[in-house]
């Protein structure tokens, strides 16, 4: 298996979760989708980016590596005023070509259920997801949900 974990991340929260899932795949290639729109810190970037999450926007990204010729692909970002991370969006919506084996993962502050925001993101995919989990921040802070990631990462590779 040769897994790929592209992921969105501003605080550091989905970035962490990525590595675990990884990690839990027992090795994956990493790769950060960039989005420059976002990249300063301070209050106006956060409202800015709370603001584009509720309209919807799909800003310039830098895109990370192709997922062709991988087995499985797991996509993730984070939650932002109840909708998925713009940069998210953008990639999905540029129709990447993917794999059959498609996992999707969010960390959000408030924690599951966030079921709208899978349902948005899975309807940009080609192929209903194989898996799709949810954590809160604490949840990843705290390294807690090892069940739910293992239940996860073993129905994306049974």
């Amino acid at each position: 298996m040769h897994p790929l974990i592209l992921y969105y991340s501003k605080t550091g929260h989905t970035r962490s979760l990525a590595r675990r899932l990884g990690e839990a795949l027992g090795g994956a290639n990493l790769a950060e989708i960039g989005c420059p729109r976002y990249a300063p810190g301070g209050a106006r970037v956060y409202m800015r980016a709370g603001w584009d999450a509720l309209r919807g926007a799909r800003p310039e990204i830098a895109m990370p590596a192709a997922a062709e010729g991988r087995d499985l692909v797991l996509v993730g970002g984070p939650v932002w005023a109840g909708r998925p991370a713009p940069p998210l969006l953008s990639y999905l919506a540029s129709r990447p070509e993917l794999p059959a084996r498609v996992g999707l993962f969010l960390t959000c502050g408030s924690g599951p259920p966030q079921t709208a925001v899978l349902g948005r993101l899975a309807a940009l995919l080609p192929r209903p997801a194989n898996a799709q989990l949810v954590l809160s921040e604490n949840e990843v802070k705290k390294h807690g949900a090892e069940d739910r990631i293992a239940a996860f990462v073993k129905a994306l590779t049974e």
